[in-house]
C-alpha cells in the first residue's frame, strides 16, 4: 500500500481521467451474445441455457455487476461500469508497473498510451469481461515483481490474485501461472522464502480458486454436472485452429489486434524498423524483467496463435506487455533526442495520443471505435421500440440469427418463443396457435422466403447514424387465427 501512496497524485489523476473518458461513450445495449450471457446469469445462473457460456467461469465478473446493478436497475450499464472502474484500475496499475520496471516517464507514457488506445477504449465501454481481465493481469504482474525481490506479502497476494482471475476469465492463471511459479521460486532459490512460505502461498492461490470455483460447481449441478455442460465448448476450442490456413488467419488477427491497440503509435515504430533501429533498449536474459517479459507473453501468444483465437479481446492477457514495450520505445526515442527541444518532443508524443483518441471517438464504425457503438445501439434500439409499440407480445414472435438472437431472447422475453431463433433447424417448429404474426428482427433470418409468403414492411425511423437503408425496414409476416404455422431456419409453411 505504501508504494502506491508514493504515487497517490498521480494515480489519482489518472483514475479520474479514465472514468471521465469512458462515461460519455458508454454503450446503451448488450454487446453481441456473450454480453447477454452474462446478463441473464445476472438474474439466474444456468450453464445448460448459456448463463453465461461455457465454460461459464465469470464469477467475479457477474457478482460484481449484480452488486453494481443494486444500483443502477441495468444489466448492461452494470457491466459497463465493472469495465469502467477496471480501465481506471489497469490505467492506475500499468503506470505503477512502467515506473517499476523501467522510471516515471516509461509509466506515463504506458498509461495515456492505455487510456487512449481505440481497441481498449472501446471495450472498457461494452460489457464484456476482457477489460476486467486486463486490469486483473497487470496487479497480477505487480505482485510477481515484488514477490520476486522478497516480498512476503506480495507473494501472498499474488497467488490470491492468480487464483481469483480464473473467476475472470478461465484463460488467466493458465497464461500467468508459469510468470508466478518463477518469481516465486527465484525468491526461494535466493533464501527470501521458506518452503512453509511457498506452502502458505499455494494455499492462498488455491483459496482464491475456492471462491469461484466452489459457486461455480454449486450452481452447475456439481462436478459431473459441469464437466457434461462444458464439454462442446472444449472440444470446439481445441479444434479451431487445426489447419494451416486458420493459424494464417489467427496471425491476421494478431495483425489488426496489434494495430487497432497502438493506433497512430505504429507510425514511429514502423520509423524504427525501417531504420533497423531496434525500438526497445537491449535488456539482459539475466535480467528479471527479460525474464517477466518472456513468462508472461509466451503462454497467450502460443495459444492465442495455434490454438483459439477469435476475438481482439482474447489478447487481453498480453496486451499491457504490448502497451509497455512500446512506451519503453518512445521513451528511449526521447533519450536519444536529448539535443532537441524537450518540449517539441512531448508534443510529439501527446499528438500521438490525441490522434488515438480521435480515432476512437470519430473513427469509421467498422473498426472498434465509438462509432461501431453507436450504430448498434441505434440498430437494436430502433427495432426493439418499434416492435413493442406495434406488436403486442401476446399474439407476436420475434425471430432472428446469428448474436441477434441471444439479444432477441432477452429483450423480447415477454414475447412467445423468445428463444426460438437459436434453437431453429433444417426441420420445421410449430409455433404457438395464440401466435398470428412473425417479426423478423433482421435482414438475415428467412432472407428468401418463397413468393406465397406474403412478407409485409414496416418503415423504421433512420437516426444519424443510418448507413443502409435495408436496416430501416422491419419485415414481419401476419395469417389468420384458424391458420397453422410452421418456421425453420430458411422457410416458413402456412397452412
Amino acid at each position: 500500500m505504501a508504494r502506491f501512496l508514493q504515487h497517490r497524485w498521480p494515480l489519482l489523476v489518472l483514475f479520474v481521467l479514465a472514468i471521465a473518458t469512458r462515461l460519455p461513450f458508454q454503450s446503451q445495449i448488450l454487446y453481441e451474445h456473450d454480453s447477454v450471457n452474462f446478463a441473464w446469469a445476472m438474474e439466474e445462473f444456468d450453464l445448460e441455457r448459456h448463463q453465461p457460456h461455457a465454460p461459464g467461469t465469470f464469477i467475479v465478473l457477474i457478482l460484481s455487476a449484480r452488486l453494481l446493478n443494486f444500483l443502477l436497475q441495468d444489466a448492461n450499464q452494470s457491466l459497463v461500469m465493472v469495465n469502467i472502474i477496471a480501465m481506471a484500475i489497469a490505467a492506475c496499475a500499468i503506470y505503477v508497473l512502467g515506473n517499476l520496471w523501467f522510471n516515471r516517464t516509461v509509466g506515463w507514457i504506458a498509461a495515456f498510451l492505455m487510456l487512449s488506445s481505440p481497441l481498449i477504449w472501446f471495450y472498457s465501454e461494452v460489457g464484456l469481461s476482457y477489460t476486467l481481465e486486463l486490469a486483473w493481469v497487470i496487479l497480477i504482474a505487480i505482485a510477481c515483481h515484488h514477490s520476486r525481490k522478497g516480498d512476503r506479502r506480495a507473494l501472498l497476494i499474488s497467488a490470491l490474485l492468480l487464483g481469483l482471475s480464473g473467476g475472470i476469465r478461465p484463460n488467466t492463471p493458465i497464461f500467468l501461472l508459469p510468470l508466478w511459479s518463477v518469481a516465486a521460486g527465484l525468491g526461494w532459490r535466493e533464501k527470501s522464502y521458506r518452503a512453509t512460505d511457498i506452502i502458505l502461498a499455494l494455499g492462498t492461490g488455491a483459496i482464491g480458486v475456492s471462491l469461484w470455483g466452489i459457486p461455480l460447481l454449486i450452481l452447475s449441478g456439481g462436478f459431473d454436472a459441469y464437466v457434461s455442460a462444458i464439454q462442446i465448448w472444449l472440444d470446439s476450442h481445441l479444434k479451431d485452429s487445426d489447419s494451416l490456413q486458420e493459424i494464417i488467419s489467427n496471425l491476421r488477427l494478431w495483425l489488426y489486434t496489434l494495430v487497432m491497440t497502438l493506433g497512430f503509435v505504429t507510425i514511429p515504430l514502423l520509423r524504427f524498423a525501417m531504420a533497423r533501429r531496434s525500438p526497445i533498449p537491449p535488456l539482459a536474459i539475466r535480467d528479471w524483467r527479460t525474464q517477466a517479459i518472456l513468462l508472461w507473453s509466451f503462454p497467450s501468444i502460443f495459444y492465442l496463435t495455434f490454438v483459439h483465437f477469435q476475438r481482439q479481446g482474447h489478447s487481453y492477457t498480453v496486451i499491457p506487455v504490448v502497451i509497455l514495450l512500446t512506451a519503453l520505445a518512445l521513451d528511449r526515442y526521447l533519450q536519444q533526442n536529448r539535443s532537441r527541444s524537450p518540449q517539441s518532443l512531448k508534443i510529439w508524443i501527446v499528438s500521438f495520443i490525441l490522434c488515438n483518441s480521435l480515432l476512437f471517438i470519430w473513427g469509421p464504425s467498422q473498426w472498434r471505435t465509438w462509432a461501431k457503438i453507436q450504430d448498434y445501439d441505434q440498430f437494436v434500439e430502433v427495432r426493439r421500440d418499434t416492435i413493442y409499440q406495434n406488436f403486442p407480445p401476446s399474439s407476436t414472435t420475434v425471430l432472428s440469427s446469428g448474436h441477434y438472437a441471444r439479444l432477441v431472447s432477452y429483450y423480447f422475453r415477454d414475447y412467445f418463443s423468445a428463444t426460438l431463433g437459436m434453437i431453429l433447424t433444417d426441420d420445421f417448429a410449430l409455433l404457438d396457435p395464440r401466435v398470428n404474426t412473425l417479426v423478423l428482427f433482421d435482414s438475415r433470418i428467412l432472407g428468401n422466403l418463397s413468393p406465397d409468403i406474403e412478407v409485409q414492411e414496416l418503415s423504421l425511423p433512420q437516426g444519424d447514424r443510418a448507413s443502409d437503408a435495408e436496416h430501416y425496414r422491419l419485415r414481419y409476416i401476419q395469417w389468420q387465427p384458424s391458420q397453422e404455422v410452421k418456421v425453420s431456419n430458411q422457410s416458413v409453411i402456412i397452412k
